[in-house]
């Protein structure tokens, strides 16, 4: 881990670039960790955040609960936050999200493909997606409440 970063390695069918902004990013199709079948293609013509993390990232436990209540904040002005955690089962995935409050949608990727598609090499990183559907955003590491409203401001119209 280095500046609030926690490095990941990818599986060898990653990616060769991350998306990049101006683009569209790759679809993915995954499960919630409570069940629910979840696409980006669900999402089209909102603002999405699309956040990388895991329970066992210092940074991402950090920057949970501002994420959450920025979820709260911005979720009837049509904000869609959807976390992707890699690298841990779904029953790790539900007890965490249980215990520190986050109601919004975490898909499992456990064998980290998505993390490959979106070349993820650390947690957290965020994908800030407007509702052209395409990449206005990338940030690597944890945010600020401030770095937050930034960039949420940024992908709601």
């Amino acid at each position: 881990q280095t500046d609030g970063v926690t490095k990941v390695e990818l599986p060898a069918n990653a990616a060769d670039v991350s998306p990049q902004v101006g683009s569209v990013p790759p679809n993915f199709s995954g499960v919630t960790y409570d069940g629910t079948a979840v696409s980006l293609a669900d999402y089209a013509g909102k603002p999405v955040w699309l956040t990388f993390g895991a329970s066992w990232c210092p940074d991402c436990r950090v920057e949970a609960p501002d994420i959450e209540a920025a979820y709260q904040a911005n979720k009837d002005q049509g904000l869609v936050v959807l976390g992707v955690f890699i690298s841990e089962s779904a029953d790790d995935i539900a007890g965490y999200a249980d215990r520190a409050g986050l109601s919004f949608p975490i898909t499992v990727d456990q064998q980290e493909a998505i993390a490959a598609a979106y070349r993820t090499m650390g947690v957290p990183t965020h994908f800030f997606i407007g509702p052209d559907g395409k990449v206005r955003e990338v940030r690597i590491g944890a945010l600020s409440k401030d770095d937050m409203a930034r960039s949420i401001a940024a992908i709601m119209n």
